[in-house]
């Protein structure tokens, strides 16, 4: 089992239902596609490119692209970037119009 995160600012312990729903938000924020999320969520719960590869049925240059797409629209440099941005702990970017 992963461990809680502490979110600066909070206090106390953030469960894993709370962290996902602030997540779910982040995603609907950045109007990223189904896929997108999808990848999105592998990222928060597996991190690596193989596993959320596997557990979605996809190839791992497909994951890539929707990483790239995914950093793309949260202005995010790396994986950890995309969530701590879409978590809502940091902001690298205004929300995306398209």
């Amino acid at each position: 089992m992963r461990p809680i995160l502490h979110l600066t600012g909070v206090g106390e312990p953030v469960s894993d239902a709370v962290l996902m729903a602030r997540y779910e938000q982040g995603m609907a924020r950045y109007r990223l596609a189904p896929q997108q999320c999808a990848v999105a969520r592998g990222v928060f719960r597996y991190s690596y490119t193989p596993d959320i590869a596997s557990t979605l049925g996809l190839t791992c240059a497909t994951v890539r692209n929707h990483m790239r797409a995914i950093r793309d629209k949260t202005g995010a440099r790396s994986q950890t970037e995309v969530v701590l941005i879409l978590l809502g702990v940091i902001d690298a970017s205004p929300p995306c119009s398209h």
